[in-house]
């Protein structure tokens, strides 16, 4: 028992010294736009998109033998001059990932604490564990909804170094400007499950404490 208390107590130090980073990044991307904007200087991007370069030439376009086909060259593109909505995205999207990750720590902070306390089956972990398992399945889309944007705001027929610039979307799945990743949903399906676990352990618990 007492190795379980000290375990909770070590994983709540953690925890705290990762809040207080997330929270300062967080503070620091609301800050330094403003003080960009303040000063009129164009704050540097803080991401490149990924693109494929593909050859004007038709006959250089692929090089195929029996074995492999190359179709095109991926690379990384950096926007030098932003356009209003490019500079409103990227200010957003860092916003969004370091606060999320904030608040997302903070509830599970809150759980080890409960758990620490010994208070496992209670109706704010099952709450918390809820509100994580959203942040974990919406957040990643939104952020990927809002990349996928940018990307879509190139212009049709940019050409850079002789080289055809082509769009790619992040995520696996695209449905427009829209993603699909399973990986986060699954995720987030399974702290939904351990949330019902913890509810399931909170009604028995409750009916322990009538019955005695």
């Amino acid at each position: 028992m007492k190795t379980k208390k000290n375990s909770s107590f070590f994983t709540y130090s953690l925890l705290s010294i990762a809040l207080g980073m997330t929270l300062t990044v967080t503070i620091l991307s609301v800050i330094l736009p403003i003080v960009f904007a303040i000063s009129h200087t164009e704050m540097p991007g803080w991401f490149d998109i990924m693109v494929r370069l593909e050859p004007i030439a038709k006959s250089a376009s692929s090089v195929v033998n029996n074995d492999y086909s190359i179709g095109g060259i991926e690379g990384r593109l950096i926007i030098l001059s932003h356009t209003e909505l490019v500079i409103i995205l990227n200010n957003l999207v860092p916003i969004l990932i370091f606060g999320s990750w904030t608040y997302g720590i903070y509830l599970l902070r809150k759980i080890i604490k409960n758990v620490h306390q010994g208070d496992h089956f209670v109706s704010a972990n099952v709450k918390n564990m809820r509100i994580i398992a959203l942040l974990i399945m919406l957040v990643p889309h939104v952020q990927v909804l809002l990349q996928n944007i940018i990307v879509n705001s190139l212009p049709q027929n940019l050409i850079i170094e002789g080289m055809r610039v082509s769009r790619i979307s992040a995520g696996p799945v695209n449905i427009f400007s829209f993603s699909l990743i399973p990986d986060y949903i699954l995720l987030g399906f399974i702290i939904f499950v351990f949330a019902e676990v913890f509810k399931e352990g909170k009604n028995l618990k409750e009916e322990n404490d009538l019955t005695v």
